[in-house]
């Protein structure tokens, strides 16, 4: 019989909800911004339906914001890509761009 071994997997995710729990508690965001996990877990026990919107929610503004730089950037690129002279003089404004956060 094998011995009983601790689940190192959880661990990050218990780091994850400290740091969740430490953050809510420093108040540096408001509480509509940032729930606690308390009240994530108070809501989703009362209310499993509105967890799902929720998530629906943010998933369609991920689809969204993705879909839209997609339709941006896939024309652009061809363009530069096909104009030499296009790429020459957008390629420095990308390298400038690119140290900023």
């Amino acid at each position: 019989m094998r011995a009983w071994r601790f689940p190192v997997g959880i661990l990050p995710i218990v780091a994850l909800v400290i740091a969740w729990e430490a953050a809510t508690a420093s108040h540096l965001f408001s509480e509509a911004l940032l729930p606690s996990p308390g009240a994530v877990a108070k809501v989703f026990v009362e209310q499993p339906g509105m967890l799902g919107t929720a998530v629906g929610a943010s998933m369609l503004r991920v689809f969204i914001g993705v879909s839209l730089a997609a339709i941006t950037a896939i024309p652009f690129g061809l363009l530069l890509g096909r104009y030499e002279k296009l790429y020459r003089v957008m390629t420095g404004r990308f390298r400038s761009s690119g140290a900023c956060p």
